[in-house]
């Protein structure tokens, strides 16, 4: 499941999209054109 979040509070209007991993956090948030633009990674 992934869901959109569009940024208005900025010069131009950027779309982001984030994606659930098994456990439900969201290790990565992409751009609307499929990069990454963070990568959380949770440790013990």
């Amino acid at each position: 499941m992934s869901c959109r979040y569009i940024a208005n509070d900025t010069i131009r209007e950027e779309t982001f999209f984030y994606h659930n991993d098994y456990l439900g956090s969201t290790p990565y948030i992409t751009d609307d054109k499929a990069n990454i633009t963070q990568n959380d990674a949770y440790l013990p």
